[in-house]
Order: structure tokens, then sequence, then C-alpha cells
């Protein structure tokens, strides 16, 4: 894992999840992605991709299935849940299995038990972004702004204990900023309320942001590494060094 605050997308199986008879070539039948956020995110759009590539090239079909909601726990119990028989998946970041173990005494799933990592597909930047009404266009003036009006401007996340909510809030206990938090099932449904103004600003995988971005209908402010794709968006040690 990079040592880099990202979004980190793995896919996980049900354990024991080899196919149930030795002599029978997988995949037989059909192959379920489940992926514990709303379509329209970043690892929607990482699990989508994957499965067109593994459809062709296997000669069989991966069916994306999106289980969103509570921080991306719907999702990883269906998962976990499911028979354990190799055509389950859980494509997720990295909040339903090394965050949310640690915020939520009651989970219906236990991660080491239940689940085998299979492979880690991507660590994505994460960049702040706000609406072009924010006055604002660098961090140290978002930040300015949440000192000044505590609560005032609202931020967009995939849920309590995302990379998209935890990012905001340590922005927050280092600047002494407070914004309004507003959750939602995944940052697919963050960026059309950002587009349309229902929230300030969110923290988007780079992939998902950076079309709006270039089409100037979202100001990027910081990113936690660069991105050739935005050489001109500063990085946050960069804008601490300011």
């Amino acid at each position: 894992m990079k040592r880099s605050f990202g979004s980190a997308v793995g896919i996980v199986l049900a354990l024991s999840g080899a196919p149930a008879q030795a002599q029978e070539t997988w995949p037989a039948r059909p192959v379920k992605f489940i992926v514990p956020s709303s379509p329209g995110g970043g690892t929607d759009l990482y699990a989508r991709q994957l499965a067109q590539a593994l459809s062709e090239s296997l000669k069989q079909q991966f069916i994306v299935d999106n289980r969103p909601g509570a921080s991306g726990n719907i999702g990883a119990e269906a998962a976990a849940k499911a028979a354990p028989d190799g055509y389950t998946f859980l494509v997720s970041a990295n909040p339903a299995i090394s965050v949310n173990p640690s915020l939520y005494k009651d989970l219906a799933y236990n991660a080491e038990r239940d689940l085998v990592p299979v492979a880690r597909g991507v660590v994505a930047p994460l960049v702040v972004c706000v609406h072009p009404s924010v006055p604002a266009r660098t961090l140290a003036e978002l930040l300015a702004l949440g000192k000044r009006e505590p609560g005032k401007l609202s931020f967009g996340s995939a849920g309590t204990g995302s990379p998209t909510y935890l990012g905001i809030r340590m922005l927050e206990e280092v600047s002494g900023a407070k914004f309004l938090h507003v959750p939602f099932k995944g940052m697919g449904p963050v960026l059309p309320a950002l587009l349309g103004g229902q929230v300030n600003f969110a923290f988007p995988d780079a992939a998902i942001a950076i079309p709006h971005i270039k089409a100037g209908k979202l100001i990027p402010l910081a990113i936690i590494e660069h991105a050739p794709q935005l050489p001109k968006v500063p990085t946050f040690a960069e804008e601490h060094a300011r």
C-alpha cells in the first residue's frame, strides 16, 4: 500500500472460494462483482472496466452488482454471505475491508474471517474540488473560509469512514476549519450534487473528477500526489509548504 492518502480498490473473495468442482474449468458460468457503492464512482468505474476486460478474455459474463449504503458495509456483507464457490467477488475501496471494522461494533461480517484477498486493483489519488461559486482558489483559502464561517460550507462524501470523508476531517483537525458533512451512498451521486452546487466541495478520486475539471465545471485545489492529467494542481505537501 502506498503511504499517500488515497482510495485503494481491492478484490476479495468469499473464504474458501475455490470452485466447488475441481474438474470444472473456471469460469463455467457468470461471475458477479459486488461493488459496495453507487454507479458512477471510481470503484464502480474500475469494476466495470475489469469486468469488461475479463468477459472478453475469458469468454464468460462478469456482472457488476452495485450494493451501496452504510459506507460499504451492505455490499461487503452480501459478498461475505455469498456461496464460497469462486463466483462472487467484492470489488471494494478500503473502508469496507480495513476501516469499518474499527468504526462499527456490530458488523454482520468479519473481513479477516469471511473474505480472502485476491488482488489490489488500483490506488487512486484524491483531489479536493470546489464548485466554481465557492470563493476559494487554493486549499488555504478554502480552510480560511471554514474557519471564518464554521459549518457554512458543505462537502459531500461516500460516507463516514471513507477516504473522501476522513481526508476532510483530517484537514479540519489540523486547520481548525469546520465544514458540514453530507454523506452519500458512494461518490457517484456526489458528483451531480457538486456540479449542481447542492454541496460546495468534495474529495473525489481524480479519475472521476478530471473530465469535469477539464470542462471548467469544478475547480481543483489540491491533490494527494501529482497526476499527469492535472500538472498544475499542487499536492497537499506543496500547499503546506507555501
